[in-house]
């Protein structure tokens, strides 16, 4: 009969899991992989919210904005020098 709980393992598989989580985020203390992995969470939901931002704006990536954004920036450049070539 199944359980309905979360899968056993054997406390080496467990240590070495936690050992390779500790390696990949650089920490040793067992409050810090928390503190680290709720770091990540937060990133990821800005990154997130960043990414609606962009759809909402009709872009499909933040590679098409930042083109957007130098296009822009060129534009305002060549309006600038044309004001100042005008006086």
């Amino acid at each position: 009969m199944p359980s309905d709980g979360p899968p056993q393992h054997d406390p080496e598989w467990l240590q070495s899991q936690w050992n390779e989580l500790s390696d990949i985020l650089s920490v040793s203390d067992p409050d810090q992989v928390v503190d680290q992995v709720r770091e990540l969470q937060d990133q990821v939901d800005a990154l997130t919210d960043q990414q609606e931002a962009l759809v909402e704006a009709g872009m499909k990536d933040s590679e098409q904005a930042l083109c957007m954004i130098e296009n822009m920036a060129d534009q305002l450049e060549e309006l600038y020098a044309e004001r100042v070539s005008d006086t």
